[in-house]
């Protein structure tokens, strides 16, 4: 594989369902039911995907402001990242215990780190390849409802790609959809859903598919999840004990 193992990022094979715990990202617990609905609409109106919900401590209820809905811990602390400090004071992953408000939940995939020298190889409505350059040597990073396979040569590509439009797609949401948007001045990802606008990241969208986005993050290519997990959720009602 030879230079290629200085910029692919191993691709997270854990096999998350809806069955198996999903992650939020905690901003504030406060002790003022009002002060958190009000902390929450902030953020909504942000197009973040925030709620709140009841934690017992002590003797004590708090309400917790948290954002969003992720497939595994990875997505949610690169949520956490991005708030922290641009959106909100404090921002930490945690297991939720509560589904968010619009039902979807999200897992982020790194790709590769960019080489000095990378290109869309090739896509279609179901797949995506890279080529990528680095130590002078080729390679192919490909993206479908599989996830990220990386390909030695374009001819592997395209078998791959091929095999990844046959497979069924069917952990990618028909009815959610990625758009790219500009806010604050720089290019944001936002999933359309039934609960409205979300913001996802500050990334430039690439390619998508319905339920799946390749996005450049920073000095990253990326791929996002969208699964939907059904909306009408009513996170306010319900109280944990435990740690606010």
């Amino acid at each position: 594989m030879g230079a290629l193992g200085a910029f692919a990022q191993t691709p997270n094979r854990q096999n998350s369902s809806l069955q198996n715990a999903t992650y939020t990202v905690q901003t504030v617990a406060l002790g003022n039911y009002q002060e958190a609905l009000e902390t929450a609409a902030s953020l909504r109106d942000l197009e973040f995907d925030a709620y709140v919900d009841f934690a017992m401590f002590e003797g004590r209820q708090f309400a917790r402001v948290r954002v969003g809905c992720f497939l595994d811990r990875p997505s949610a602390e690169a949520q956490a990242e991005f708030l922290r400090g641009n959106v909100t004071a404090e921002a930490v992953a945690v297991e939720a215990e509560t589904p968010a408000p619009s039902g979807v939940c999200l897992r982020r995939e790194v790709g590769f780190a960019l080489p000095e020298v990378w290109a869309e190889h090739s896509s279609s409505p179901e797949t995506v390849a890279y080529r990528v350059e680095v130590g002078g040597e080729d390679a192919y990073l490909v993206f479908g409802a599989a996830g990220w396979e990386i390909a030695q040569d374009a001819a592997e590509a395209e078998r791959l790609m091929l095999a990844q439009r046959e497979a069924n797609p069917t952990r990618l949401a028909s009815r959610l959809r990625f758009q790219a948007l500009n806010r604050q001045g720089g290019p944001v990802l936002a999933l359309e859903s039934d609960f409205g606008t979300l913001r996802v990241a500050r990334a430039q969208l690439l390619w998508q598919a319905s339920g799946a986005a390749v996005v450049l993050e920073g000095a990253a290519v990326v791929a996002y999840h969208a699964t939907d997990r059904g909306s009408g959720y009513m996170p306010e009602t319900r109280v944990q004990e435990g740690a606010p």
